[in-house]
């Protein structure tokens, strides 16, 4: 980084009084899942919500809020990065539809202030049916055993089919068929011989949490930040993951 950007910012005075703006911004996760509260103080009006960015450990938003009379509301945002500074004008244009999305956001939810309750039922009304559908879908001890001797019972039936239709059957089959059936031993001798080379997976399945944990520890190691940074950050700044410091030295100590 030679030349360091500063943080985009952006003032607006809102004609609602502070209460109601208070309100609008901690609604604001509601509309746009991306942003998670990680700090927020009502007596003096400050706020921090973090949001996750492709391939990138994502930025920070500072929401400052100032009363300017008993209908006006002062809200001063910042857009800062989760580390380091903006060095790219593509970061920039980035962190400038994050401040469009969240005044858009905080503008609806002040329009119509049944908004912030509307999101909050239907909310809740998903989390209670896929809580229930889990609960149905939830097999007990004697399904799990009846499922799996029917998955025998489906095994043994098809292998006497196989075995009734002379499917491992050691002859040739001289009757001609439109089909990879009708190619004889000789045929396939002669053909070129196909060399198997072993293909080992990508990524193997790991142990180190949820696929968000891995992504917030991956985003770390691969921007080249120290295990030590690394568990500071982690624990301090993206704790709503609950990443446990183990789980981090694993991962690390697994890449070398």
């Amino acid at each position: 980084m030679i030349h360091a950007i500063p943080n985009p910012t952006r003032k607006v005075t809102l004609s609602y009084p502070i209460d109601q703006v208070k309100q609008a911004v901690k609604d604001i996760p509601l509309k746009h899942t991306r942003y998670l509260q990680q700090e927020g103080n009502d007596a003096i009006g400050m706020y921090t919500f973090s949001a996750l960015e492709f391939l990138s450990l994502g930025v920070f938003v500072d929401i400052n809020l100032s009363e300017v009379s008993e209908t006006k509301t002062e809200l001063a945002l910042e857009i800062r990065r989760a580390i380091g500074s903006f060095d790219e004008q593509y970061e920039v244009s980035k962190a400038g539809r994050h401040i469009n999305r969240i005044l858009t956001a905080v503008g609806d939810f002040l329009e119509n202030p049944e908004l912030g309750a509307q999101l909050k039922r239907e909310k809740e009304e998903k989390e209670a049916e896929m809580a229930r559908k889990a609960e149905e879908n939830k097999m007990t001890p004697s399904d799990k055993k009846r499922a799996v001797l029917i998955g025998l019972l489906v095994g043994v039936v098809a292998i006497a089919i196989m075995i009734a239709s002379g499917m491992f059957s050691d002859e040739d089959d001289t009757t001609p068929q439109k089909s990879y059936t009708s190619i004889s031993k000789t045929s396939l001798a002669s053909t070129t011989p196909v060399v198997k080379k072993e293909v080992k997976p990508i990524v193997e399945k790991t142990t180190y949490g949820t696929a968000d944990q891995e992504m917030v520890i991956y985003t770390h190691y691969k921007n080249g930040v120290s295990l030590e940074a690394a568990k500071r950050n982690i624990t301090s700044h993206w704790s709503q993951y609950k990443i446990t410091t183990k789980q981090i030295e694993d991962y690390y100590n697994n890449q070398k």
